[in-house]
Protein backbone atom coordinates (compact mmCIF):
# COMPACT_ATOMS: atom_id res chain seq x y z
CA UNK A 1 0.00 0.00 0.00
CA UNK A 2 2.90 2.32 0.90
CA UNK A 3 4.56 1.42 -2.42
CA UNK A 4 1.38 2.33 -4.33
CA UNK A 5 1.21 5.71 -2.58
CA UNK A 6 4.80 6.49 -3.59
CA UNK A 7 4.03 5.69 -7.22
CA UNK A 8 0.94 7.88 -7.15
CA UNK A 9 2.84 10.78 -5.55
CA UNK A 10 5.66 10.52 -8.14
CA UNK A 11 3.15 10.46 -10.99
CA UNK A 12 1.38 13.53 -9.60
CA UNK A 13 4.67 15.39 -9.18
CA UNK A 14 5.76 14.46 -12.70
CA UNK A 15 2.42 15.61 -14.12
CA UNK A 16 2.62 18.88 -12.20
CA UNK A 17 6.15 19.49 -13.51
CA UNK A 18 5.13 18.84 -17.13
CA UNK A 19 2.09 21.09 -16.77
CA UNK A 20 4.22 23.88 -15.26
CA UNK A 21 6.87 23.64 -18.01
CA UNK A 22 4.23 23.60 -20.75
CA UNK A 23 2.46 26.60 -19.26
CA UNK A 24 5.76 28.46 -18.87
CA UNK A 25 6.71 27.67 -22.48
CA UNK A 26 3.37 28.93 -23.79
CA UNK A 27 3.74 32.14 -21.76
CA UNK A 28 7.19 32.74 -23.26
CA UNK A 29 5.94 32.28 -26.84
CA UNK A 30 2.84 34.32 -26.14
CA UNK A 31 5.05 37.16 -24.90
CA UNK A 32 7.23 36.99 -28.02
CA UNK A 33 4.19 36.87 -30.30
CA UNK A 34 4.27 40.62 -30.78
CA UNK A 35 5.90 40.65 -34.20
CA UNK A 36 6.53 43.78 -36.27
CA UNK A 37 4.49 44.28 -39.46
CA UNK A 38 6.10 42.36 -42.31
CA UNK A 39 6.37 44.02 -45.74
CA UNK A 40 6.08 41.51 -48.58
CA UNK A 41 8.54 41.90 -51.45
CA UNK A 42 9.53 40.04 -54.60
CA UNK A 43 13.12 41.26 -54.46
CA UNK A 44 15.77 38.56 -54.44
CA UNK A 45 18.49 39.35 -51.87
CA UNK A 46 22.13 38.48 -52.46
CA UNK A 47 21.81 36.10 -49.55
CA UNK A 48 18.46 35.12 -48.11
CA UNK A 49 18.20 34.83 -44.35
CA UNK A 50 15.94 32.28 -42.71
CA UNK A 51 14.97 33.56 -39.24
CA UNK A 52 12.69 31.47 -37.06
CA UNK A 53 9.29 32.57 -35.77
CA UNK A 54 9.64 32.88 -32.00
CA UNK A 55 5.90 33.40 -31.63
CA UNK A 56 5.30 29.74 -32.48
CA UNK A 57 6.22 26.82 -30.30
CA UNK A 58 8.40 24.48 -32.38
CA UNK A 59 7.00 21.54 -30.42
CA UNK A 60 3.51 22.46 -31.65
CA UNK A 61 4.21 23.41 -35.28
CA UNK A 62 7.84 23.16 -36.35
CA UNK A 63 7.09 24.02 -40.00
CA UNK A 64 5.51 27.37 -39.11
CA UNK A 65 8.25 27.99 -36.55
CA UNK A 66 11.03 27.50 -39.13
CA UNK A 67 9.43 28.67 -42.39
CA UNK A 68 6.69 31.24 -41.77
CA UNK A 69 8.95 34.35 -41.49
CA UNK A 70 10.54 33.94 -44.93
CA UNK A 71 7.27 32.82 -46.55
CA UNK A 72 5.26 35.69 -45.07
CA UNK A 73 7.85 38.23 -46.22
CA UNK A 74 7.84 37.00 -49.83
CA UNK A 75 5.49 38.12 -52.62
CA UNK A 76 5.29 35.95 -55.72
CA UNK A 77 5.76 37.87 -58.95
CA UNK A 78 2.72 38.01 -61.24
CA UNK A 79 4.69 36.40 -64.07
CA UNK A 80 5.76 33.45 -61.91
CA UNK A 81 3.68 30.41 -60.95
CA UNK A 82 5.85 29.24 -58.05
CA UNK A 83 9.04 29.96 -56.15
CA UNK A 84 11.27 27.48 -54.32
CA UNK A 85 13.72 29.50 -52.25
CA UNK A 86 16.58 26.99 -52.41
CA UNK A 87 16.45 26.83 -56.22
CA UNK A 88 14.50 29.81 -57.59
CA UNK A 89 16.58 32.41 -55.74
CA UNK A 90 19.72 31.27 -57.57
CA UNK A 91 17.83 31.01 -60.87
CA UNK A 92 16.50 34.58 -60.57
CA UNK A 93 19.97 35.92 -59.70
CA UNK A 94 21.41 34.16 -62.74
CA UNK A 95 18.64 35.54 -64.94
CA UNK A 96 19.35 39.11 -63.81
CA UNK A 97 23.06 38.59 -64.47
CA UNK A 98 22.28 37.38 -68.00
CA UNK A 99 20.05 40.39 -68.66
CA UNK A 100 22.76 42.83 -67.58
CA UNK A 101 25.40 40.94 -69.56
CA UNK A 102 23.48 40.94 -72.84
CA UNK A 103 22.30 44.52 -72.32
CA UNK A 104 25.91 45.73 -72.40
CA UNK A 105 27.27 43.11 -74.78
CA UNK A 106 27.11 45.35 -77.86
CA UNK A 107 29.48 47.88 -76.23
CA UNK A 108 31.68 45.25 -74.57
CA UNK A 109 35.03 44.26 -76.04
CA UNK A 110 35.24 40.45 -76.21
CA UNK A 111 37.78 39.00 -73.81
CA UNK A 112 37.94 35.58 -75.46
CA UNK A 113 37.19 33.80 -78.71
CA UNK A 114 34.07 32.25 -77.19
CA UNK A 115 32.77 35.63 -76.04
CA UNK A 116 33.43 37.00 -79.52
CA UNK A 117 31.29 34.22 -81.01
CA UNK A 118 28.54 34.84 -78.46
CA UNK A 119 28.54 38.55 -79.29
CA UNK A 120 28.43 37.88 -83.04
CA UNK A 121 25.58 35.38 -82.71
CA UNK A 122 23.58 37.56 -80.32
CA UNK A 123 24.01 40.67 -82.49
CA UNK A 124 22.82 38.74 -85.54
CA UNK A 125 19.73 37.52 -83.68
CA UNK A 126 18.87 41.02 -82.50
CA UNK A 127 19.06 42.44 -86.02
CA UNK A 128 15.37 42.14 -86.85
CA UNK A 129 15.62 43.25 -90.48
CA UNK A 130 18.49 40.91 -91.26
CA UNK A 131 16.73 38.05 -89.48
CA UNK A 132 13.52 38.64 -91.43
CA UNK A 133 15.44 38.63 -94.70
CA UNK A 134 17.26 35.44 -93.71
CA UNK A 135 14.01 33.66 -92.78
CA UNK A 136 12.32 34.56 -96.06
CA UNK A 137 15.35 33.37 -98.00
CA UNK A 138 15.31 30.08 -96.10
CA UNK A 139 11.60 29.60 -96.86
CA UNK A 140 12.23 30.35 -100.53
CA UNK A 141 15.03 27.79 -100.78
CA UNK A 142 12.98 25.20 -98.92
CA UNK A 143 9.97 25.68 -101.21
CA UNK A 144 12.17 25.34 -104.28
CA UNK A 145 13.64 22.10 -102.96
CA UNK A 146 10.24 20.64 -102.00
CA UNK A 147 8.75 21.56 -105.37
CA UNK A 148 11.36 19.34 -107.02
CA UNK A 149 10.20 16.28 -105.08
CA UNK A 150 7.66 14.46 -107.21
CA UNK A 151 8.08 10.80 -106.23
CA UNK A 152 7.86 8.76 -103.04
CA UNK A 153 11.49 7.67 -103.40
CA UNK A 154 12.70 11.28 -103.57
CA UNK A 155 10.69 12.13 -100.47
CA UNK A 156 12.13 9.17 -98.50
CA UNK A 157 15.63 10.14 -99.60
CA UNK A 158 15.09 13.69 -98.30
CA UNK A 159 13.88 12.41 -94.93
CA UNK A 160 16.81 9.97 -94.67
CA UNK A 161 19.36 12.70 -95.33
CA UNK A 162 17.71 14.89 -92.73
CA UNK A 163 18.30 12.30 -89.99
CA UNK A 164 22.09 12.63 -90.12
CA UNK A 165 22.32 16.30 -91.03
CA UNK A 166 21.36 19.59 -89.43
CA UNK A 167 18.58 20.04 -91.96
CA UNK A 168 15.12 20.65 -90.53
CA UNK A 169 13.63 18.65 -93.39
CA UNK A 170 14.22 15.34 -91.69
CA UNK A 171 11.35 16.18 -89.38
CA UNK A 172 9.41 12.96 -89.90
CA UNK A 173 12.10 10.73 -88.41
CA UNK A 174 14.74 11.89 -85.99
CA UNK A 175 17.62 10.40 -84.07
CA UNK A 176 16.83 11.06 -80.44
CA UNK A 177 19.67 10.48 -78.02
CA UNK A 178 17.75 7.70 -76.29
CA UNK A 179 19.64 4.39 -75.86
CA UNK A 180 17.73 1.28 -76.82
CA UNK A 181 16.49 -0.55 -73.72
CA UNK A 182 17.85 -3.90 -74.92
CA UNK A 183 20.96 -2.61 -76.73
CA UNK A 184 22.19 0.53 -74.92
CA UNK A 185 25.08 0.95 -77.38
CA UNK A 186 22.51 1.89 -80.04
CA UNK A 187 20.20 4.90 -80.10
CA UNK A 188 16.57 4.55 -81.13
CA UNK A 189 15.07 6.30 -84.13
CA UNK A 190 11.75 7.99 -83.41
CA UNK A 191 8.94 8.81 -85.79
CA UNK A 192 8.00 12.41 -85.20
CA UNK A 193 4.23 12.52 -84.86
CA UNK A 194 4.23 15.83 -83.02
CA UNK A 195 3.41 17.77 -86.16
CA UNK A 196 0.92 19.89 -84.26
CA UNK A 197 0.77 23.53 -83.27
CA UNK A 198 -1.16 22.82 -80.06
CA UNK A 199 -0.06 20.56 -77.17
CA UNK A 200 -2.82 17.95 -77.20
CA UNK A 201 -6.21 16.99 -78.67
CA UNK A 202 -8.43 18.93 -76.24
CA UNK A 203 -6.99 22.25 -77.45
CA UNK A 204 -8.45 21.65 -80.91
CA UNK A 205 -11.95 21.71 -79.38
CA UNK A 206 -11.54 25.33 -78.32
CA UNK A 207 -13.25 27.33 -81.10
CA UNK A 208 -11.76 30.68 -80.13
CA UNK A 209 -8.24 29.25 -79.97
CA UNK A 210 -8.49 27.33 -83.25
CA UNK A 211 -9.89 30.41 -84.98
CA UNK A 212 -6.78 32.37 -84.02
CA UNK A 213 -4.55 29.47 -85.04
CA UNK A 214 -6.10 29.27 -88.51
CA UNK A 215 -5.64 33.02 -88.89
CA UNK A 216 -1.94 32.66 -88.07
CA UNK A 217 -1.61 29.83 -90.57
CA UNK A 218 -3.27 31.94 -93.24
CA UNK A 219 -0.91 34.84 -92.50
CA UNK A 220 2.07 32.50 -92.78
CA UNK A 221 1.10 31.20 -96.21
CA UNK A 222 0.31 34.75 -97.33
CA UNK A 223 3.75 35.99 -96.25
CA UNK A 224 5.62 33.21 -98.06
CA UNK A 225 3.71 33.96 -101.24
CA UNK A 226 1.37 30.98 -101.46
CA UNK A 227 -1.33 31.46 -104.09
CA UNK A 228 -4.09 29.88 -101.96
CA UNK A 229 -3.33 30.80 -98.33
CA UNK A 230 -6.84 30.10 -96.99
CA UNK A 231 -7.07 26.70 -98.66
CA UNK A 232 -3.57 25.76 -97.53
CA UNK A 233 -4.27 26.90 -93.96
CA UNK A 234 -7.43 24.76 -93.83
CA UNK A 235 -5.48 21.78 -95.18
CA UNK A 236 -2.78 22.07 -92.51
CA UNK A 237 -5.27 22.68 -89.70
CA UNK A 238 -7.42 19.69 -90.62
CA UNK A 239 -4.32 17.51 -90.81
CA UNK A 240 -3.21 18.65 -87.34
CA UNK A 241 -6.68 18.17 -85.87
CA UNK A 242 -7.02 14.63 -87.21
CA UNK A 243 -3.51 13.74 -86.05
CA UNK A 244 -4.20 15.14 -82.57
CA UNK A 245 -7.21 12.84 -82.14
CA UNK A 246 -5.00 9.79 -82.76
CA UNK A 247 -1.96 11.03 -80.90
CA UNK A 248 -1.55 9.41 -77.45
CA UNK A 249 -2.13 11.45 -74.32
CA UNK A 250 0.86 12.53 -72.16
CA UNK A 251 0.44 9.67 -69.61
CA UNK A 252 0.46 7.07 -72.38
CA UNK A 253 3.53 8.65 -73.99
CA UNK A 254 5.36 8.56 -70.68
CA UNK A 255 4.53 4.89 -70.25
CA UNK A 256 5.57 3.94 -73.79
CA UNK A 257 8.91 5.76 -73.66
CA UNK A 258 10.07 3.68 -70.72
CA UNK A 259 8.53 0.36 -71.73
CA UNK A 260 9.81 -2.33 -74.05
CA UNK A 261 7.75 -2.58 -77.22
CA UNK A 262 7.96 -4.65 -80.38
CA UNK A 263 8.56 -1.52 -82.46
Amino acid sequence: MIFSKKIIIKALLRGSLIFTLTLFSQLIYAESAKQPTVIKTSDIPEKREYPVNNSINPCVNFYEYACSPVINSFKLREDRSNHIFSFSDASERLLEFKKKYFLNLAQKKPESEMESEVKSYYSACMNQQAKEKEEKEYVKQTKEMLDKITTREEFIDMVAKGITSSSQLGFLVFNAKEPNLDRPAYNDLFFNTELRSLPERDYYKNKELTKELKALMKDFFTIIGDKSPVKKADLVFNFEKELAQKYPTPPIIQEQLFSRTKV
